[in-house]
């Protein structure tokens, strides 16, 4: 897996992976424009999810906006998106946590 190193290049990996298409509404754009967003999960100033692309989905700004007023509707797209392991997983090494087994 690529680890990007900086926050441009995490941005654009989540965005192409997610095919350019916000994963909630599904309104799509062309690569490399800014009409759809990179959203954390977990807030990005924790070096130890900030890179990790679990940590991101593509969203178009509308429903970047909700996700952002609606924290418990995010969390629960969120873990049903990931599915429940890897959530928990990424919400581990978030909070400093080893890995689950």
């Amino acid at each position: 897996m690529i680890e990007p190193r900086n926050d441009k290049a995490w941005r654009e990996l989540v965005k192409a992976r997610d095919g350019w298409r916000c994963q909630r509404c599904g309104k799509r754009s062309v690569p490399f424009s800014d009409a759809l967003h990179a959203h954390h999960w977990h807030r990005r100033g924790v070096q130890a999810t900030r890179y990790d692309l679990d940590n991101g989905i593509t969203l178009c700004p509308e429903c970047h906006a909700f996700f952002h007023a609606h924290p418990a509707a995010a969390h629960e797209f969120g873990e049903k998106h990931l599915g429940s392991e890897r959530w928990m997983r990424l919400a581990d090494r978030f909070h400093g946590k080893r890995d689950r087994v």
